[in-house]
């Protein structure tokens, strides 16, 4: 899992695909190659371990070959070139080839082959460049089809890639022997060439009196890769999204008073819900919100103020136990302070007290303790409305009583404290919804005069709500929870009776609720959320 810092998005990949293992490699160190004859000036020194090569332009062929037996349309060739004597005079400039035919040593750069590499060129300016021939002699030294300008000193070194893609192919000379740092520049060549199965260097064969110019050195660290068009450790692909969360937690509410139980359901498997532990104090009309482990609940009717509280307290989502205390909200508040998360940082927002809405919003670190931090303002303040819950980057706030219901929905990006910022609106307005979501959607269910409508949005856009299907029942202050393929609404009040009914809907898919099983104990104005 990689976890951005900012946004807390998540990524998850099973690792990475293993390095691709070279079809051939020589360090030289014994001579598998064959050279032409009369050829003393090509080819590999089994005792210093190198593959040398000393460049002269006087009609003769020296070349020298690996026999792969066959090559497939993709491949890769590396290799180390150590330039040991070099001049810089006026004279003719000298070089050579490094590449695959489908001729062997016998075959000179002026007899007609197939071939696809590079030529090393040292003159007054020195290059490398694009070398290919389909049915013909191999092109001058001087006359590739793309070239680039590069230094040979003595001394100097250079690492050298050429990839083949289908009929394309590249070569990029490095600096850096990891084949990534100080590239020199990357050249482009195109070529139908077949059979490409020998490993192939030899020298130009054009006789010209004037190059005289001593150019010398070695290759060594030589890597063949077939059948691939990357020879580094390959990343699997990332996915954004969050890890299935495994249990569900339904938290505090009122059933015929203010209750503490804490309830979970795994959410992959339909069935009642088991005990889990109690709250600190009965508390209902909270909020909850969470990292990866750690359920995080604060606000609410109820806590240790009897009536509207500032309390926060948590537990550890693998294990079931009671609830202990983290801090303190800005303000006591209650009458629905939901919570939204990106896994790291917590937000509450709006709420009730002493006769008053409020426009607080107020968050905390999740994964540690300690009193909330101011966040920012509410456009509106208000009370009973509805959270996204653990939304990702951005969370949203829906709904709600001011002076009357509400239809606005608001967010914020959760990893930068400010005011919220107008979304669009819900289908119709109402309070006492609840929300969830995974990174993509949000739905928000229930609300109002007991309604059966679930709404949704798509998180990281802005716009109206689309009609999602509906609850089982017209149901206002249920619990919500997700993971990243499935909302579970659990409790509520229906038509004024408290239910234990649990219900659940895929978020990737629009349609009615389905039943999931039965709450531990029948009540509404809980919280809801989830982890592993």
């Amino acid at each position: 899992m990689l976890v951005e810092k900012d946004t807390a998005r998540r990524y998850w990949s099973s690792g990475y695909l293993p390095a691709n293992t070279a079809t051939y490699s020589d360090n030289f160190s014994s001579d598998e190659w064959t050279d032409s004859p009369n050829n003393n000036n090509i080819g590999v020194d089994s005792s210093s371990g190198t593959f040398n090569w000393n460049c002269k332009r006087d009609g003769s062929n020296d070349a020298s070959v690996y026999d792969l037996t066959s090559t497939s349309a993709n491949w890769v060739l590396r290799f180390k070139l150590k330039v040991t004597n070099v001049s810089s005079s006026t004279q003719a400039g000298n070089g050579f080839y490094v590449g695959l035919s489908d001729k062997n040593q016998t075959a000179g750069q002026s007899t007609s082959q197939d071939f696809i590499g590079v030529s090393i060129y040292n003159d007054n300016t020195d290059t490398y460049r694009t070398i290919d021939a389909d049915g013909s002699s191999l092109p001058r030294i001087y006359q590739g089809d793309s070239n680039q300008a590069t230094t040979y000193n003595t001394n100097s070194t250079w690492y050298y890639e050429i990839i083949k893609t289908g009929s394309s192919y590249t070569v990029e000379a490095f600096s850096g022997s990891d084949y990534s740092t100080g590239s020199e520049g990357k050249i482009t060549g195109s070529s139908n060439a077949t059979g490409l199965r020998y490993l192939k260097v030899l020298n130009d064969m054009e006789s010209i009196s004037t190059s005289t110019n001593p150019f010398q050195g070695t290759i060594d660290d030589l890597k063949f890769y077939n059948n691939v068009t990357n020879a580094d450790v390959v990343p699997a692909t990332w996915t954004w999204d969050k890890e299935p969360d495994t249990r569900g937690l339904f938290i505090g509410g009122y059933a015929s008073a203010r209750d503490n139980t804490i309830d979970y359901i795994t959410i992959a498997t339909l069935g009642n819900a088991t005990d889990f532990g109690n709250l600190e104090y009965v508390t209902y009309d909270l909020g909850a919100c969470s990292s990866d482990t750690r359920a995080v609940y604060g606000g609410g009717n109820g806590g240790s103020q009897v009536d509207n509280t500032n309390t926060i307290g948590y537990v550890t989502i693998a294990t079931p136990s009671n609830a202990t205390d983290f801090g303190d909200l800005t303000v006591a508040r209650g009458e629905s302070v939901p919570a939204v998360s990106n896994r790291t940082r917590g937000v509450w927002a709006g709420g009730y007290a002493s006769g008053s809405n409020y426009n607080t919003m107020d968050y905390v670190t999740l994964d540690t303790t300690g009193n909330a931090t101011d966040f920012g303002d509410l456009a509106t303040a208000k009370r009973a409305l509805g959270g996204s819950g653990n939304s990702g980057t951005r969370g949203l706030f829906a709904g709600g009583y001011s002076s009357s219901w509400q239809s606005a929905i608001d967010y914020i990006t959760i990893a930068t404290p400010s005011n919220t910022t107008s979304f669009g609106d819900l289908s119709s307005s109402r309070g006492s919804l609840s929300g969830c979501s995974n990174t993509t959607r949000t739905l928000f269910a229930g609300g109002g005069s007991y309604s059966n409508t679930i709404d949704y949005v798509t998180n990281d856009t802005t716009g109206n709500t689309t009609d999602f299907g509906d609850l089982l029942g017209t149901t206002d202050s249920v619990g919500a929870l997700a993971n990243s393929t499935r909302a579970v609404f659990g409790g509520g009040s229906v038509s004024g009776t408290k239910t234990n009914v649990i219900q659940y809907v895929t978020i990737d898919t629009t349609g009615n609720a389905t039943d999931f099983g039965d709450l531990t104990l029948a009540r509404d104005q809980l919280a809801g959320t989830s982890g592993r």
